[in-house]
């Protein structure tokens, strides 16, 4: 391989120059060299190293849902999951009882939470992320509750119970998780705008 000098102006700006760096080192990594380097295409392989092949990710679905109105959520372990564009891997949170969703409800609408089949089941609210573990206190908060409030359960629902009507009031990202089967995947997101 034959190396090439090229002049490189010298008032390049920070972001100008990083870029035209990243842009070398993703460049340099392809093709062959007498040295063991090349192989197919990865980003930012080490000099005489051989680039990884990238691994394709998976197809990713967009899982969101937008129901009108006022929302009843069923509660079904045994969806299959829906790895959603944005969140990844959403499971057992339905509109239609028949696909796993990201769910968008519009603001000042009233919700409901349904136990379908294979419960119990909860709808508990995990904060901003999916965190490690469900470990909301599993009490039932009052009806008229926003599903924004701090440690907002639905309780245990058994097959067949539906929840009290809580309200989604207040716009944001909510992520839920149904307390017993959490750590095998049942979660969702509720987006309320």
């Amino acid at each position: 391989m034959k190396f090439q000098s090229v002049p490189v102006l010298v008032k390049l700006g920070t972001g100008l120059l990083t870029a035209l760096a990243a842009a070398i080192l993703v460049a340099g990594c392809g093709g062959s060299s007498s040295y063991g380097g090349g192989g197919g295409g990865g980003g930012g392989c080490a000099y005489g190293q051989v680039c990884p092949t990238p691994v394709p990710s998976p197809a990713k679905t967009d899982c969101a849902v937008a129901p009108a109105g006022n929302v009843t959520i069923d509660l079904y372990y045994g969806l299959s999951s829906c790895n959603d564009t944005t969140f990844g891997m959403v499971e057992g949170f339905s509109t239609d009882n028949a696909h796993s969703q990201v769910i968008k409800i519009a603001t000042g609408s009233t919700v409901q939470f349904t136990a379908t089949v294979n419960g119990p089941h909860s709808a508990d609210l995990l904060g901003n992320t999916f965190t490690a573990a469900d470990n909301n206190p599993e009490i039932a908060s009052p009806a008229g509750t926003d599903i924004s409030t701090a440690n907002f359960s639905t309780g245990t629902l058994n097959d067949g119970q539906t929840s009290a009507v809580y309200h989604a009031s207040v716009a944001g990202m909510y992520f839920f998780g149904c307390h017993f089967h959490y750590s095998l995947g049942m979660r969702t997101v509720i987006i309320v705008q």
